[in-house]
């Protein structure tokens, strides 16, 4: 639940930045194009999350998460220099990750069906689908748990009182 919570939160910080956060791999964020890499992201966002609910239907269609997902899975996070920039990273990361495991398991009522066992014995047996390691990042596997509560959470000491 509070996994859930923490991902509502930060999808909606997000779009209520009324900006993009810009990822900085090895450009500082800018593609070969000249594009801010994170906009795509914003984009996907704002077209299918609305009033704090996700448009699944839809955007379980949309290749561009599959996308903004391959680009995530190619970026070294250690090379984004600016901390609020890797920050942002890494919530995207986790937040996008969620929208796909989600899409890749549509149609679901809610991201507690896909425990094995459901949420009391996936807990238990740390075998929920945030304890799955399913995110690439950096040509490593990693879970959600471990981008919320060792990276995002370690980076940033406030979400802990703010989310716990």
């Amino acid at each position: 639940m509070k996994s859930t919570i923490f991902v509502v939160v930060i999808i909606l910080l997000i779009c209520s930045l009324g900006r993009t956060l810009t990822i900085e791999p090895a450009m500082h964020g800018i593609n070969s194009e000249g594009h801010n890499t994170h906009s795509l992201f914003t984009e996907i966002l704002q077209e299918y999350v609305s009033g704090g609910k996700v448009s699944y239907r839809d955007l379980c269609k949309d290749e561009r998460l599959e996308a903004y997902i391959s680009k995530l899975a190619a970026t070294n996070p250690e090379s984004i220099a600016n901390p609020k920039g890797k920050l942002a990273f890494w919530i995207n990361a986790y937040n996008a990750y969620t929208l796909k495991v989600i899409c890749d398991n549509y149609p679901v009522e809610s991201i507690n069906e896909l425990h094995f066992g459901g949420l009391i014995i996936g807990t238990v047996f740390k075998k929920t689908i945030w304890d799955k390691k399913f995110v690439i990042i950096n040509h490593k596997k990693l879970s959600l748990n471990y981008i919320e509560h060792k990276i995002i959470r370690a980076k940033t000491p406030a979400l802990n009182a703010d989310f716990s």
